[in-house]
């Protein structure tokens, strides 16, 4: 039913005005069966909606959108994370090309959370990294270090390990250190990191992210009435 109310829609927007572009955008969810209630943290939702997806991708070579990154958390918990990671990857993996309404929501995207919108970052960008894959050039496969190196050897502080460890995945808000480390510097959780890690981007923020001409057009614009 998703895909033909999907399919309609297409065909509507190409009789009014030929040639616009569109998106195919699967937003399907299963309800709460004991409240009827719309959730967004079941697996099953995903399932309908990477159907959706790989048709659109795969039989009708159109663009896709999704939501992800949802739960249905009232707080930054366990729960939030979870199921924030359960979106996230089942969807993207599917092949999703634009995903929104996925950053900081919680409670069914009734409500945003600042320190949440900062552990959703790490998340997608945990997901870019996965997505990037591994390197299969030669320098990749290029066995010469461990000829050199030898089995008793340690590849640790190599010149090739020092170069190559820059380029690693580091988490933003997520703590990598041992627990005497942690403990000792204030045994801080991660909500503790986001919130001051948000309000450092905000402090940081410039004022406008337009520049001042396109600023003009789009006020032009909006008042007359165009």
């Amino acid at each position: 039913m998703q895909n033909a109310e999907i399919l309609s829609g297409l065909v509507l927007t190409q009789l009014v005005s030929p040639g616009t572009p569109f998106v195919y955008s699967p937003a399907s969810a299963v309800p709460n069966m004991q409240s009827a209630g719309y959730i967004t943290g079941s697996p099953e939702s995903n399932l309908i909606n990477i159907i959706g997806l790989q048709v659109a991708r795969d039989l009708y070579g159109l663009p896709t959108r999704t939501m992800a990154g949802l739960t249905d958390a009232k707080v930054v918990d366990c729960q939030a994370g979870y199921e924030t990671m359960q979106n996230y990857f089942t969807l993207i993996l599917a092949g999703t090309h634009l995903i929104n309404e996925c950053m900081g929501t919680l409670d069914s995207i009734m409500t945003v959370s600042y320190e949440k919108f900062m552990i959703d970052e790490e998340i997608l960008s945990r997901m870019l990294r996965i997505l990037k894959g591994i390197e299969t050039n030669d320098e990749a496969f290029d066995i010469s270090i461990i000829q050199d190196i030898g089995q008793t050897g340690s590849y640790l502080m190599h010149p090739f390990t020092v170069a190559k460890c820059r380029d690693m995945w580091t988490p933003t808000v997520a703590d990598w250190n041992m627990y005497e480390i942690w403990k000792n510097a204030g045994s801080e959780d991660i909500l503790i990191r986001a919130n001051r890690r948000y309000k450092q981007v905000l402090a940081g923020c410039p004022d406008m992210l337009l520049d001042a001409a396109t600023d003009d057009a789009l006020t032009e614009f909006i008042t007359s009435g165009k």
